[in-house]
């Protein structure tokens, strides 16, 4: 045998990016839930458009003077939940994940407050519950129930935390997007009351909607085969077979 002989090194088959399961089996029960309850806050309300009690001392208790320090503060916080701002960044989000070859995370990014927005617009005639009187603070109007805001920020907050999910098995990184998107859905939710823009029932119904609607969402993208890019299949489609 000749040492001096070379043999010729096959190139190294291209990296694959990991791609771990989304969290179809939990999210599947917490949707179903959330519907449920939705459901049965929704006819509440529809039967009751008025405040109850929960709305009254939620009202009392958060509710902040125009003008006072508070109401600058969350009338400013309220933003984040607004449709501008969880388009931007949802749509942001989903041109990252298919920029990196990751199709049914970008569909997540867009698909869940896509769907659960247009659930909101769709139910809010159909309850016709008129906002509280200190609607006039900020301006707002339409219908009350459920909350737009609310119901935007938790749905991006959890399509995030679906998409951190898949990209890893770190329970440290896939606990930082639930604690961070659970602050920022609640902090939006609970800005609707201070600014009088909502009672405490509408936020909690987008809530409720957003969960049902994003969890139906992740679980049915879970359930998909798995959607490679072309590069990959063309690679995998030039391997020789062994």
């Amino acid at each position: 045998m000749n040492r001096g002989m070379t043999h010729p090194v096959e190139p190294a088959a291209p990296s694959r990016r990991k791609f771990r399961t989304l969290p179809g089996p939990f999210v599947g029960p917490v949707a179903a839930i959330a519907a449920v309850g939705f459901a049965v806050l929704a006819t509440v309300v529809a039967a009751h458009p008025g405040s109850d009690a929960l709305d009254r001392s939620a009202a009392d208790a958060l509710s902040a003077p125009r003008g006072s320090l508070s109401f600058h503060v969350f009338n400013a916080l309220t933003n984040f939940g607004s449709l501008g701002v969880v388009a931007l960044v949802a749509v942001a989000i989903a041109l990252t994940c298919w920029a990196k070859g990751y199709w049914r995370l970008g569909l997540i990014a867009v698909a869940a407050p896509g769907l659960a927005g247009f659930a909101e617009i769709v139910v809010k005639p159909l309850v016709g519950r008129t906002r509280p009187a200190t609607r006039s603070l900020t301006g707002e109007h339409g219908f009350g129930f459920p909350s737009g805001h609310t119901t935007g920020a938790t749905a991006l907050a959890i399509a995030v935390g679906a998409i951190v999910w898949a990209l890893t098995a770190r329970r440290d990184v896939r606990t930082f997007p639930v604690v961070l998107g659970s602050a920022y859905a609640a902090t939006v939710a609970v800005s609707r009351v201070v600014v009088g823009a909502h009672y405490a029932t509408d936020v909690v119904g987008g809530l409720l909607l957003a969960t049902a609607v994003s969890g139906g969402v992740v679980l049915a993208l879970a359930l998909m085969p798995a959607l490679r890019r072309p590069a990959q299949r063309e690679v995998r489609s030039q391997e020789p077979s062994r």
